[in-house]
């Protein structure tokens, strides 16, 4: 008979499943959702490099603490609905997550109020060293002094510390922690408390999204798969009803989404809870309540590939989704579906209301921005029928909900009131309107009267003029949104007076633009901005603005040097330091022409790979990444797939670089450098075949970057 025995290793490799501290975070609030508790406090000092979390759930007995320790072993049922909560956990993974932070953890637990509980403590490094884990042995002690409840103190080393700081400076994470959990979906209490060296943050019930800009707020939508409805309010009253069918029965879907119309420097008021990694606004996903850290499931810019005059983007919320499918599954850092039946389902019906929800928005914006539903304000008793029929007939023939206008008549005013809101005209005794127009005139601009065309003859008119800030603006990428309106210095009519942003049509290359907003750029590019306006008196005017977006450069530097053939994408240089020799060739590559040395340009740059691989290949911690792998386009290819898979070294890379984290995903194409270096070989060996100009410039770039992943992949 031979035993089976686990090495420690394998619990390495298991707690690379939770790649980010906000997942690790969120995994260990879970468990006190799930051991019912009301109160979870989060405390991080980086002093004294210690993290805490304490619950006052049902804490743990000596039975519950063997089943924690069976790794990949619950007793839960995911997603089943307990007591009105439901179970988040199931894989038996979730313990792993204290170890994202540090390697000496201590447990303190108890079931009950009596003073007494269980405290035991766990070492990472002597799981992960130990030939068998099942040889571990882990006292748990019997202490007095311990609450109902659970107390995770967790040692941190100096680099965590470093990192997970970095990580909460960013008031997004800080607000995402807080609500991981939709708490408004809860009867009962749950509260999430946060404190940052001695600086507090609590979880806060009355934070509702509802009550974010209302007078920005355009609709207000909501939809549940229950009764297949969704239904559109403005201010508050119901604006519009539609039928969606809902033709699935393994999962539910609740939406709750606010569209607004913002205006300049309205953005900033928006909680930064519902910011997506672009800065653009965003619905926030909770499957089963808990959040679900996903920018792309609900697409805010879904219309630019349907119908780019339907965007509707500037929209928050909660999109709740429901299973207690065991298909449904997540990527490690819970971004993403596993694809499957059923989260194919889930994110085509999500796209498909998406769509639904943007365009009918789209279509009934205009009528209810600034409400200007009347023909006239200004009325003549001497020809006017005051029955509702025929001041409905003062409602502009265009508005779409002439219907269902309210009208009514207090003395000289009359009232038409619609969604909460009211327009009033008023009813003079003089024979013509306050607005200088005949009593008989149709007062819509679009159709002047004869008198008003008299009137007009004696008036001096300007051309009306749109002044741009300039001509042409040259922008790095990646940007975030670009409000186009920023660029308009003033805009006067034909009578001088200044002319509303709303009034100013704008296209996008040729493609009309209803926002004013330039959604975020990735990719150098060139695009032109028509800024137009019509005016009434003096006819049409325009001016265009270029935007140019290009990839930042700097110098990789072993020294000074002010060369640029070798850079990388970010506007601050960085130096390397992990060998001279490579310091010095970049140096002397930078110093030559690449019009007279081309070949030699081309087996130096190749040479910035091999020496930094070698560089790689002797350290203790890398030198089993190359086993049985011999080509040097191989080698890096190796390089930049074990970067891909490794969270936190690409968060390394992006702090410490500078370079952008999703411009730095776009960067690690492992099969563009392999590519490239292959072709560099033949430049380099082949007398006869030679790479372009282009190509060595790509292989230049490609170096620039490759130089600074060795350098981070070693100093870490």
């Amino acid at each position: 008979m031979v035993r089976m025995k686990v090495s420690g290793n394998i619990v390495d490799e298991l707690s690379e499943k939770i790649p980010t501290y906000l997942v690790a975070i969120n995994e260990l609030i879970k468990n006190s959702f799930d051991a019912r508790a009301n109160n979870v406090k989060i405390t991080f000092d980086s002093q004294k490099k210690t993290l805490s979390i304490l619950d006052d759930g049902y804490g743990m007995n000596k039975s519950d603490i063997e089943t924690l320790l069976h790794i990949s072993k619950s007793n839960k049922e995911y997603a089943k609905l307990v007591n009105g909560r439901y179970i988040q956990g199931s894989k038996g993974l979730g313990f792993l997550s204290v170890f994202k932070f540090g390697e000496s953890v201590t447990w303190k637990t108890s079931t009950n109020n009596s003073n007494k509980g269980c405290e035991f403590r766990i070492n990472y490094s002597d799981i992960i060293e130990s030939e068998n884990i099942e040889d571990i042995d882990i006292p748990i002690l019997e202490k007095e002094g311990v609450s109902r409840g659970t107390l995770i103190d967790i040692c941190m080393d100096e680099e965590n510390v470093l990192l997970f700081k970095e990580e909460l400076d960013k008031s997004q994470t800080i607000a995402r922690l807080l609500h991981s959990f939709d708490v408004d979906k809860f009867n009962d209490n749950f509260n999430i408390e946060l404190e940052i060296d001695n600086e507090k943050y609590c979880t806060n019930k009355s934070s509702n999204f509802h009550s974010i800009l209302p007078e920005r707020q355009l609709f207000n939508v909501k939809y549940k798969s229950d009764n297949s409805k969704v239904v559109f309010y403005h201010n508050n009253v119901k604006a519009m009803e539609y039928d969606f069918t809902f033709p699935y029965d393994d999962f539910k879907i609740d939406l709750d989404l606010i569209i607004f119309s913002l205006k300049s420097h309205d953005k900033k008021k928006i909680n930064s809870l519902f910011y997506d990694n672009r800065n653009e606004l965003t619905p926030l996903v909770y499957i089963n309540t808990n959040l679900f850290n996903n920018y792309t499931l609900f697409d805010t810019n879904v219309m630019q590939k349907v119908k780019y005059a339907s965007i509707m983007n500037q929209i928050i919320g909660n999109i709740n989704i429901y299973s207690n499918n065991q298909d449904l599954d997540f990527n490690s850092d819970r971004t993403q579906f596993v694809q499957n039946k059923l989260t194919t389902n889930i994110t085509k019906f999500i796209e498909e209301i998406n769509i639904f929800i943007q365009e009918k928005a789209s279509e009934y914006k205009k009528d209810l921005i600034t409400l200007d539903i009347l023909t006239k304000t200004n009325l003549s008793n001497s020809n006017i029928d005051f029955s509702k029929e025929k001041l409905r007939e003062l409602i502009k023939s265009n508005f779409k909900f002439r219907d269902d206008v309210d009208i009514s008549i207090d003395g000289n005013k009359i009232e038409y009131s619609i969604f909460g809101r009211k327009i009033c005209a008023y009813i003079s005794n003089s024979t013509s309107t306050n607005d200088g127009q005949d009593k008989d005139s149709d007062t819509n601009p679009s159709n002047p009267t004869d008198d008003d065309e008299n009137d007009d003859k004696d008036d001096t008119y300007l051309p009306a003029i749109i002044e741009l800030v300039t001509k042409h603006k040259k922008i790095s990428i990646p940007t975030k949104q670009i409000n186009l309106y920023g660029y308009i210095k003033y805009a006067k009519d034909s009578k001088n007076l200044d002319i509303d942003n709303k009034e100013i049509s704008m296209k996008v290359d040729d493609k009309e633009c209803i926002t004013g907003i330039l959604k975020s750029i990735t990719k150098p590019s060139s695009i032109t901005i028509t800024y137009s306006y019509l005016d009434p008196h003096t006819g049409p005017t325009c001016n265009n603005l270029t935007l140019e977006f290009y990839e930042p450069k700097s110098d990789v530097l072993g020294s000074n040097t002010e060369k640029e053939l070798i850079t990388i994408p970010t506007i601050n240089s960085y130096t390397i330091d992990y060998n001279s020799h490579v310091s010095n060739l970049i140096n002397q590559i930078n110093s030559l022409n690449l019009d007279e040395y081309e070949e030699m340009i081309s087996c130096s740059i190749r040479a910035v790979f091999e020496i930094s691989v070698d560089s790689l290949m002797k350290t203790e911690k890398f030198n089993n990444l190359f086993l049985n792998i011999k080509k040097l386009e191989d080698r890096v290819y190796k390089i930049i797939e074990y970067i891909g898979s490794n969270n936190n070294l690409k968060t390394k890379i992006s702090i410490n670089a500078k370079i952008d984290f999703d411009s730095l995903k776009n960067i690690l194409d492992k099969d563009a450098y392999k590519s490239i270096i292959a072709e560099a070989h033949l430049g380099a060996h082949k007398s006869t075949t030679y790479i372009s100009k282009n190509d060595i410039e790509e292989l230049a770039k490609k170096a620039g970057t490759f130089v600074v992943f060795i350098n981070e992949m070693l100093k870490s």
